[in-house]
């Protein structure tokens, strides 16, 4: 449906699907569309808005020419095919209607300031959706509040247009402000130099935007700027307020002047994260879920869980990198790659976080002591192999108040106030007809991608879209199998890796050594989470096995799975959930089961309980 646009952040602009709306070229027919759409919370009787616009005339020449504007704007704003009228309009009252089609920039402004101060962060500067929605709103303030708009006569409306242009004037600021830090934190100080100029161009005497140009200027190696942007802020505030600079800008002058650029790198931007050597395909819905968890106070233990290639490596990478500069002293990764059996984990943590070896200090109170004091994020990647050690996590965490911790498991570590998130397939359609969504999926981008960088790109025409589908759904669209099944591009066809992989399991494999052994065939890859599974939870893995796709009901139906093993299947590795809630077990998990001539009708009985 159309929608009218109303724009009072600058020059005052209405319109319709980008077009200018012709009829409003007066001054006070503006003046009232205005001061309607921005007070619209409320009506207004017409006795206020005739006192407002014409407060030296009569009332009764004022109602009349009151009657007259409303005329005007509502001939202006009558538009063929609006839902309903914009104006509201009785005898004695005037508002905008409740469900106008109307969408005013001011409204538009102070919503995305507003869900930034009632959204549960650690630091507003640091929280990923909220930097988005100041993004947004700074993007909405072109300039100040209804700046053409001549209200001449009219006193009491140039006192309503002062007091919202100086609150709207310091919410700009403010999100400006938090901006230019965000920007500072992250290293992109061209982007922090815009930023902190436009908060110049708003408000030249703002002391803490001359800093943040400072900083952006030194850090971008342009010290003699930094310098200069000191001396114009010095004379600025001399001749407007006849004041000195603070001392914390004179103390960041002084710095600048004597050398101490690498004092002021944002000690944020440390981090040790593996440098990717493929492209990052899909998991949006992903990442944004564990930006909103890693921004939040009360999300410290975020474990990404799922079976082996399910790229939950790659994934915490990913959202890490996008996670540099939040955290006050930086990021870092460890690896358990190499852990041996037995070995703990407290070597590895230490290694990682550059911390020497001391004799006559104990590994676990030495990491105590450096993290105690320091806000970041820890990853811990596969921690299945020291899932016995998961108890040196919680201390931390009690230890260290400003620790975060990612983890990436095969299952839940079981931990209190642990969060986490299950990645499994990537997305790719329901239906097996649709050419065009399969081959807009991730899962297929990530099958193109892989074929790109083997240096066979692949083409994939609308018959083929068929069978790339039935190979998505046969692998689970896991981005492991994937990835190996378009090693096989250059000599099979689509529908003949699909044949293959059907008779032979392991033929989804390969030599390489650049991958780990879990990682070399997709049986391999299921065998390592079968072999990281809890008895119980292989049981219900057997049992599930000789059903196809039920619901929670129908599975205690047909095997008798009780409460406890229900409760199993809500993060289990190899269990897949499909919108309309059923749960079924992945095809690669009853491959694996088929390769490894494991009987699931034995073990069936085993799951009852009572």
């Amino acid at each position: 449906m159309p929608t009218i646009n109303l724009q009072l952040l600058g020059a005052f602009q209405i319109s319709l699907d980008q077009a200018p709306l012709p009829g409003f070229e007066s001054e006070r027919v503006r003046a009232l569309l205005a001061y309607l759409a921005v007070e619209r919370s409320y009506p207004h009787r017409r006795t206020e808005l005739a006192n407002l616009l014409w407060p030296d005339q009569p009332p009764d020449t004022s109602l009349a020419n009151l009657r007259q504007t409303l005329n005007r704007a509502r001939r202006g704003l009558c538009v063929q095919g609006l839902s309903s009228e914009i104006l509201d309009v009785t005898r004695h009252t005037v508002a905008i209607a409740a469900d106008a089609p109307l969408v005013v920039d001011v409204d538009r402004f102070v919503a995305q300031i507003d869900a930034t101060r009632t959204h549960p962060h650690r630091r507003l500067s640091s929280c990923l959706h909220c930097i988005e929605r100041l993004e947004r709103a700074a993007s909405l303030y072109q300039a100040p509040f209804c700046a053409d708009l001549g209200l001449v006569g009219m006193e009491q409306l140039e006192e309503w247009r002062l007091v919202w242009r100086e609150r709207l004037r310091a919410m700009a600021l403010q999100a400006l402000g938090t901006l230019t830090r965000h920007h500072q934190q992250r290293g992109d100080y061209a982007r922090a130099e815009a930023l902190a100029r436009r908060q110049l161009e708003i408000e030249e005497l703002c002391e803490e935007a001359h800093r943040q140009m400072m900083r952006a200027l030194v850090l971008a190696g342009r010290r003699a700027e930094a310098l200069s942007q000191y001396q114009s802020c010095r004379r600025l505030l001399r001749r407007e307020l006849d004041v000195e600079p603070a001392q914390e800008t004179t103390a960041l002058y002084e710095r600048v002047r004597s050398g101490e650029d690498e004092a002021l790198i944002p000690a944020s931007l440390v981090h040790n994260l593996p440098s990717p050597t493929t492209p990052f395909v899909g998991r949006e819905l992903e990442l944004e879920q564990l930006a909103d968890r890693l921004a939040a106070p009360d999300h410290r233990l975020v474990t990404i869980i799922g079976p082996c290639g399910a790229g939950k490596t790659r994934l915490a990478i990913e959202i890490a990198r996008r996670q540099v500069g939040a955290f006050t002293d930086g990021i870092c990764y460890v690896s358990l790659e190499r852990l041996l059996p037995g070995e703990h984990m407290l070597y590895a943590l230490n290694s990682a976080l550059g911390l020497p070896f001391h004799l006559e200090s104990a590994p676990r109170a030495q990491l105590e002591r450096h993290l105690a004091s320091r806000e970041m994020l820890l990853i811990i990647d596969q921690m299945e192999r020291a899932e016995d050690q998961s108890g040196l996590l919680a201390e931390l965490l009690g230890r260290a108040p400003g620790l975060q911790l990612l983890v990436t498991h095969i299952a839940p570590l079981g931990l209190a106030g642990e969060s986490t998130l299950l990645v499994q397939g990537l997305d790719m359609p329901h239906s097996p007809d649709d050419h065009r969504s399969i081959l807009r999926s991730e899962a297929a981008q990530l099958l193109l991608s892989s074929a790109r960088s083997s240096g066979h790109p692949l083409e994939i025409s609308s018959s083929d879209a068929i069978h790339l589908g039935q190979l998505l759904r046969a692998v689970d669209a896991l981005p492991l199998a994937i990835e190996l099944a378009a090693q096989w591009t250059p000599i099979f066809g689509l529908d003949e890796i699909v044949e293959q992989f059907a008779e032979d399991g392991e033929f989804l494999g390969t030599r390489s050594i650049a991958r780990p052994e879990r990682q070399r065939s997709v049986v391999a890859a299921i065998r390592y989470v079968w072999e990281h599974l809890s008895e119980p939870d292989r049981q219900v893995t057997l049992a599930l096995s000789a059903v196809e796709s039920s619901s929670a009901a129908q599975l205690v139906r047909k095997i008798g799975l009780g409460p406890a093993a229900l409760s199993g299947l809500v993060d289990h590795p190899l269990v897949v959930r499909s919108d309309e809630g059923s749960l079924s077990l992945m095809n690669l998990a009853r491959v694996y089961l088929r390769e490894a001539d494991l009987s699931p009708m034995a073990e069936r009985e085993t799951v009852k309980e009572g």
